[in-house]
Protein backbone atom coordinates (compact mmCIF):
# COMPACT_ATOMS: atom_id res chain seq x y z
CA UNK A 1 0.00 0.00 0.00
CA UNK A 2 1.25 3.33 -1.00
CA UNK A 3 4.30 1.76 -2.70
CA UNK A 4 3.60 4.30 -5.71
CA UNK A 5 4.20 8.28 -3.27
CA UNK A 6 7.09 9.63 -4.96
CA UNK A 7 6.33 13.14 -3.61
CA UNK A 8 5.27 14.53 0.01
CA UNK A 9 3.47 17.77 -0.98
CA UNK A 10 3.17 20.66 1.84
CA UNK A 11 2.13 24.48 1.62
CA UNK A 12 4.27 27.22 2.66
CA UNK A 13 2.73 29.96 3.54
CA UNK A 14 0.18 31.97 5.62
CA UNK A 15 -4.00 31.69 6.34
CA UNK A 16 -6.50 33.25 4.47
CA UNK A 17 -4.30 33.35 1.54
CA UNK A 18 -5.63 30.73 -1.34
CA UNK A 19 -4.18 27.39 0.14
CA UNK A 20 -7.96 25.60 0.73
CA UNK A 21 -8.61 26.77 -3.47
CA UNK A 22 -5.54 25.09 -4.73
CA UNK A 23 -5.16 22.31 -2.16
CA UNK A 24 -8.61 21.58 -3.82
CA UNK A 25 -7.83 21.90 -7.24
CA UNK A 26 -4.90 19.23 -6.63
CA UNK A 27 -6.59 16.65 -4.68
CA UNK A 28 -8.88 16.43 -7.78
CA UNK A 29 -6.32 14.97 -9.57
CA UNK A 30 -6.59 11.17 -9.91
CA UNK A 31 -2.63 10.40 -9.33
CA UNK A 32 -2.83 13.29 -5.99
CA UNK A 33 -4.19 13.50 -2.92
CA UNK A 34 -3.86 16.72 -0.85
CA UNK A 35 -5.88 16.61 2.51
CA UNK A 36 -7.73 19.46 4.21
CA UNK A 37 -6.28 20.63 7.30
CA UNK A 38 -4.36 17.30 7.79
CA UNK A 39 -2.36 18.31 10.80
CA UNK A 40 1.62 16.64 10.27
CA UNK A 41 3.24 18.84 13.06
CA UNK A 42 3.57 18.20 16.65
CA UNK A 43 2.58 20.69 19.12
CA UNK A 44 2.59 21.43 22.53
CA UNK A 45 -1.46 21.33 24.02
CA UNK A 46 -2.32 21.51 21.03
CA UNK A 47 -1.04 25.01 20.46
CA UNK A 48 2.36 26.25 19.54
CA UNK A 49 4.33 24.16 17.05
CA UNK A 50 7.30 22.28 18.36
CA UNK A 51 9.36 21.36 14.96
CA UNK A 52 8.19 17.76 15.41
CA UNK A 53 6.53 15.61 13.50
CA UNK A 54 3.13 13.95 15.11
CA UNK A 55 3.50 10.69 13.23
CA UNK A 56 6.39 7.95 13.68
CA UNK A 57 4.77 5.54 11.18
CA UNK A 58 4.77 6.39 7.31
CA UNK A 59 1.66 3.90 7.13
CA UNK A 60 -0.85 5.70 9.74
CA UNK A 61 0.56 9.20 8.33
CA UNK A 62 -0.58 8.46 4.67
CA UNK A 63 -4.09 6.54 5.66
CA UNK A 64 -4.88 9.92 7.82
CA UNK A 65 -4.61 12.01 5.01
CA UNK A 66 -6.36 9.56 2.65
CA UNK A 67 -8.74 9.47 5.08
CA UNK A 68 -9.48 13.07 5.72
CA UNK A 69 -9.61 13.53 2.07
CA UNK A 70 -12.34 10.81 1.84
CA UNK A 71 -14.42 12.10 3.89
CA UNK A 72 -14.17 15.48 2.79
CA UNK A 73 -15.16 14.19 -0.42
CA UNK A 74 -18.26 12.86 1.28
CA UNK A 75 -19.23 15.99 2.96
CA UNK A 76 -19.19 17.42 -0.36
CA UNK A 77 -16.91 20.52 0.19
CA UNK A 78 -13.41 21.28 2.11
CA UNK A 79 -14.33 23.89 4.19
CA UNK A 80 -15.55 27.21 4.16
CA UNK A 81 -13.97 30.36 3.01
CA UNK A 82 -15.76 33.02 5.96
CA UNK A 83 -18.75 31.52 6.76
CA UNK A 84 -21.45 28.45 6.48
CA UNK A 85 -22.75 30.05 3.54
CA UNK A 86 -19.79 29.96 1.31
CA UNK A 87 -18.01 26.62 1.12
CA UNK A 88 -15.04 25.97 -0.60
CA UNK A 89 -16.78 23.28 -3.06
CA UNK A 90 -15.46 20.27 -4.84
CA UNK A 91 -14.20 20.06 -8.54
CA UNK A 92 -17.16 18.51 -10.75
CA UNK A 93 -15.70 14.99 -11.55
CA UNK A 94 -12.43 15.44 -9.62
CA UNK A 95 -10.90 12.38 -8.14
CA UNK A 96 -11.60 13.55 -4.62
CA UNK A 97 -11.19 10.83 -2.24
CA UNK A 98 -9.97 8.67 -4.50
CA UNK A 99 -7.11 7.88 -7.23
CA UNK A 100 -6.10 5.63 -9.72
CA UNK A 101 -1.89 5.74 -8.88
CA UNK A 102 -1.61 7.80 -6.06
CA UNK A 103 1.78 9.07 -6.67
CA UNK A 104 1.75 12.74 -4.64
CA UNK A 105 0.51 13.22 -1.34
CA UNK A 106 0.40 15.72 0.86
CA UNK A 107 -1.57 18.37 3.21
CA UNK A 108 -2.59 22.27 2.19
CA UNK A 109 -2.09 23.59 6.00
CA UNK A 110 0.12 26.26 5.38
CA UNK A 111 0.64 27.93 8.04
CA UNK A 112 2.40 25.29 10.41
CA UNK A 113 5.77 24.83 8.05
CA UNK A 114 7.14 28.12 8.52
CA UNK A 115 7.18 27.57 11.86
CA UNK A 116 8.01 24.30 12.08
CA UNK A 117 11.12 24.55 10.03
CA UNK A 118 11.91 27.45 11.97
CA UNK A 119 12.17 25.97 15.05
CA UNK A 120 13.92 22.56 13.49
CA UNK A 121 15.47 22.94 10.43
CA UNK A 122 16.05 19.83 10.18
CA UNK A 123 12.12 18.84 9.82
CA UNK A 124 11.47 18.11 6.48
CA UNK A 125 15.18 15.93 6.46
CA UNK A 126 12.83 14.05 8.95
CA UNK A 127 10.06 13.89 7.15
CA UNK A 128 11.25 12.84 4.09
CA UNK A 129 12.54 9.43 5.81
CA UNK A 130 9.65 8.95 7.43
CA UNK A 131 7.62 9.30 4.03
CA UNK A 132 10.07 7.68 2.05
CA UNK A 133 9.60 10.43 -0.58
CA UNK A 134 10.79 13.64 -1.50
CA UNK A 135 8.91 16.69 -0.24
CA UNK A 136 7.96 20.04 -2.37
CA UNK A 137 6.66 23.00 -1.37
CA UNK A 138 4.21 25.38 -2.60
CA UNK A 139 4.05 29.49 -1.88
CA UNK A 140 0.61 30.58 -2.34
CA UNK A 141 0.52 34.54 -1.86
CA UNK A 142 -2.01 37.20 -2.08
CA UNK A 143 -2.09 41.15 -1.60
CA UNK A 144 -0.66 41.45 1.57
CA UNK A 145 -3.40 44.20 2.10
CA UNK A 146 -5.86 41.37 1.67
CA UNK A 147 -4.13 38.68 3.37
CA UNK A 148 -3.35 40.88 6.77
CA UNK A 149 -6.90 41.92 6.51
CA UNK A 150 -8.35 38.51 6.43
CA UNK A 151 -6.33 37.31 8.82
CA UNK A 152 -7.66 39.97 11.39
CA UNK A 153 -10.95 38.52 11.67
CA UNK A 154 -9.44 35.78 13.90
CA UNK A 155 -5.87 37.66 15.12
CA UNK A 156 -6.78 41.37 15.41
CA UNK A 157 -3.96 43.75 16.17
CA UNK A 158 -1.46 40.62 15.60
CA UNK A 159 -2.49 39.96 11.96
CA UNK A 160 0.73 41.87 10.86
CA UNK A 161 3.26 40.70 12.74
CA UNK A 162 1.99 36.68 12.44
CA UNK A 163 1.96 36.98 8.43
CA UNK A 164 5.70 39.07 8.38
CA UNK A 165 6.77 36.27 10.97
CA UNK A 166 5.96 33.34 8.11
CA UNK A 167 6.97 35.93 5.34
CA UNK A 168 10.39 36.59 7.06
CA UNK A 169 10.99 32.82 7.37
CA UNK A 170 10.12 31.76 3.54
CA UNK A 171 12.04 34.57 2.22
CA UNK A 172 15.50 32.27 4.59
CA UNK A 173 14.03 28.95 3.14
CA UNK A 174 13.96 30.30 -0.44
CA UNK A 175 17.56 31.96 0.13
CA UNK A 176 19.10 28.93 1.16
CA UNK A 177 17.23 26.90 -1.16
CA UNK A 178 16.03 24.52 1.23
CA UNK A 179 13.75 22.49 -1.05
CA UNK A 180 11.92 22.75 -4.41
CA UNK A 181 9.07 25.53 -3.80
CA UNK A 182 6.78 26.93 -6.37
CA UNK A 183 5.36 30.27 -6.26
CA UNK A 184 1.75 30.74 -6.91
CA UNK A 185 0.04 34.46 -6.50
CA UNK A 186 -3.75 33.82 -6.00
CA UNK A 187 -4.23 36.67 -8.48
CA UNK A 188 -2.39 35.24 -11.28
CA UNK A 189 -4.29 31.82 -10.34
CA UNK A 190 -7.29 33.97 -10.82
CA UNK A 191 -6.18 35.54 -14.02
CA UNK A 192 -4.85 32.54 -15.79
CA UNK A 193 -6.40 29.27 -13.81
CA UNK A 194 -5.20 26.63 -16.70
CA UNK A 195 -1.93 28.97 -17.12
CA UNK A 196 -1.04 28.05 -13.59
CA UNK A 197 -2.35 24.64 -12.70
CA UNK A 198 -0.80 23.68 -15.20
CA UNK A 199 2.14 24.73 -13.90
CA UNK A 200 1.36 23.84 -10.57
CA UNK A 201 1.06 20.04 -11.75
CA UNK A 202 4.29 20.01 -13.93
CA UNK A 203 6.08 20.81 -10.56
CA UNK A 204 4.68 18.09 -9.22
CA UNK A 205 5.08 15.28 -11.98
CA UNK A 206 1.31 15.02 -12.52
CA UNK A 207 -0.39 14.20 -16.13
CA UNK A 208 -1.71 16.92 -17.66
CA UNK A 209 -5.04 17.31 -19.84
CA UNK A 210 -7.07 20.01 -21.30
CA UNK A 211 -10.09 18.59 -19.65
CA UNK A 212 -8.94 18.66 -16.45
CA UNK A 213 -7.70 21.77 -17.17
CA UNK A 214 -11.08 23.13 -17.99
CA UNK A 215 -12.85 21.60 -14.93
CA UNK A 216 -10.38 23.51 -12.49
CA UNK A 217 -11.23 26.65 -14.64
CA UNK A 218 -14.58 26.38 -14.41
CA UNK A 219 -14.82 26.04 -10.56
CA UNK A 220 -12.26 28.80 -9.67
CA UNK A 221 -14.14 32.12 -8.78
CA UNK A 222 -12.76 34.91 -11.15
CA UNK A 223 -12.21 37.78 -9.01
CA UNK A 224 -10.29 38.34 -5.41
CA UNK A 225 -11.95 39.11 -2.36
CA UNK A 226 -10.64 43.05 -1.29
CA UNK A 227 -10.81 42.14 1.99
CA UNK A 228 -8.35 45.16 2.30
CA UNK A 229 -11.45 47.70 2.16
CA UNK A 230 -12.67 45.71 5.13
CA UNK A 231 -10.20 47.32 7.79
CA UNK A 232 -9.60 49.90 9.68
CA UNK A 233 -6.25 50.90 8.70
CA UNK A 234 -4.33 53.35 10.85
CA UNK A 235 -1.31 55.25 9.96
CA UNK A 236 0.70 53.10 12.22
CA UNK A 237 -0.43 49.73 10.50
CA UNK A 238 0.47 51.25 6.77
CA UNK A 239 3.76 52.44 7.72
CA UNK A 240 4.35 49.03 9.43
CA UNK A 241 3.40 46.91 6.30
CA UNK A 242 5.18 49.46 3.69
CA UNK A 243 8.40 48.74 5.47
CA UNK A 244 8.42 45.39 5.95
CA UNK A 245 7.18 44.63 2.55
CA UNK A 246 10.20 46.41 1.66
CA UNK A 247 12.12 43.31 2.88
CA UNK A 248 9.85 40.47 0.62
CA UNK A 249 10.74 39.93 -2.75
CA UNK A 250 7.82 38.39 -4.09
CA UNK A 251 5.77 41.70 -2.75
CA UNK A 252 6.96 43.78 -5.03
CA UNK A 253 3.96 43.84 -7.30
CA UNK A 254 1.49 45.15 -4.91
CA UNK A 255 0.60 48.64 -4.30
CA UNK A 256 2.35 50.09 -1.05
CA UNK A 257 -1.06 51.70 -0.08
CA UNK A 258 -4.24 49.41 1.06
CA UNK A 259 -6.77 52.13 -0.84
CA UNK A 260 -5.69 51.26 -4.50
Amino acid sequence: MFDDVELFCLFMGYTRSGHSLVGTVLDAHPEAVIAHEGKIFASEEGKSITGGLRAVDRRRLFTYLVDRSARQAREGHRGYRRDQSAPTNLIPGGSHGTYTTLRVLGTKRGQEPPIAWDRNPLVFDQLEELAQAKVRMIHVYRNPWDNIASMGRFHGDRAIVKYFRRAEIIKRFREQEVLPMYDLALEDLVADPAKEVRGLLEFLDLPVTDEFLAACADNIDRRVSASRKEREWTRQDVEMVVRRMAMIPWLERYPRRPWH
